[in-house]
């Protein structure tokens, strides 16, 4: 995520590409990307806040588009792209920080998130709620991460976004 968000900004800037000039998107594409840049504003420093409303946003994006878009569309200019995009990329590297083994400097690949604490959800009968399986729906509450053993891809990724050579042949040499 962190090298596209580097090559789109990177575009902008090789080409010149004029803070003013207007581009398309599909509606539901345009209401998602402001929809998680308010997320961002808002929500960024309560890690579980930020998690539930940003995927509560990806699910309305996923229900709305589950037959195709619908054809309408919207503007943005290249600064608010670039503004955006930015405030992606710090949530990226955040997340990319966060992922690191603070004893040995080798970035996780992957975790797993228990959920610790939920709410059963009812409809606005008091019925418990379930989904079209038959499973009962739960708002996750809180959640405990535990990182899983290291694995290669991640520190091959890692790799590839460190633009010093040198540090990225101390990363090596952790191995």
């Amino acid at each position: 995520m962190k090298r596209l968000i580097k090559f789109i900004l990177d575009v902008f800037d090789k080409y010149k590409i004029s803070e003013d000039k207007k581009i398309s998107v599909a509606e539901e594409i345009f209401d998602l990307i402001k929809g998680l840049q308010k997320v961002i504003e808002v929500y960024q420093n309560d890690n579980f806040k930020f998690w539930d409303k940003r995927h509560n946003l990806l699910e309305k994006y996923r229900q709305k588009i589950i037959f195709g878009v619908s054809g309408e569309e919207k503007e943005f200019t290249v600064k608010e792209i670039k503004i955006i995009l930015n405030m992606f990329l710090q949530v990226v590297e955040k997340g990319i920080n966060k992922a690191v083994d603070k004893k040995t400097g080798v970035i996780f690949s992957y975790f797993e998130n228990e959920v610790v604490k939920y709410k059963i959800l009812k409809d606005k009968n008091g019925k418990v709620k379930k989904n079209y399986k038959g499973y009962v729906c739960i708002q996750p509450l809180k959640f405990r991460q535990k990182k899983l053993p290291y694995f290669l891809e991640g520190p091959v990724h890692y790799l590839r976004i460190i633009q010093d050579k040198e540090q990225a042949k101390k990363y090596i040499m952790k191995f």
